[in-house]
């Protein structure tokens, strides 16, 4: 019977653009054959100060593996995206959160 490995890393509290990069597949598709772990996008997103519910979750990504290792190299690199993509923001002037659309 072959193993199966399974973590979790919560996304809820990150950056907009820093949760819209790790739940896309340009950046899960080479993670995932990077790794061998599947990564799937699971829960629903929280703004600060509201609490889920009975049976609801905040927002994450469920890493799923046919070994321990497999899984944790996924979810090492999927921190280290969200954390380059939250450091980058925190360091625009004003701390700013870049917008998808520019004021004309």
């Amino acid at each position: 019977m072959p193993e199966h490995y399974e973590a979790e890393l919560e996304i809820n509290d990150f950056p907009q653009n820093a949760r819209w990069k790790v739940t896309h597949k340009e950046t899960l598709g080479p993670i995932s054959e990077w790794t061998g772990a599947a990564i799937t996008t699971r829960g629903q997103y929280y703004p600060p100060g509201r609490i889920p519910g009975p049976g609801e979750r905040k927002l994450y990504l469920f890493i799923e593996g046919p070994t321990e290792q497999s899984v944790k190299r996924a979810k090492a690199e999927l921190k280290r995206v969200l954390e380059d993509i939250t450091n980058q923001a925190s360091s625009l002037p004003g701390s700013a959160q870049p917008g998808r659309y520019s004021v004309v």
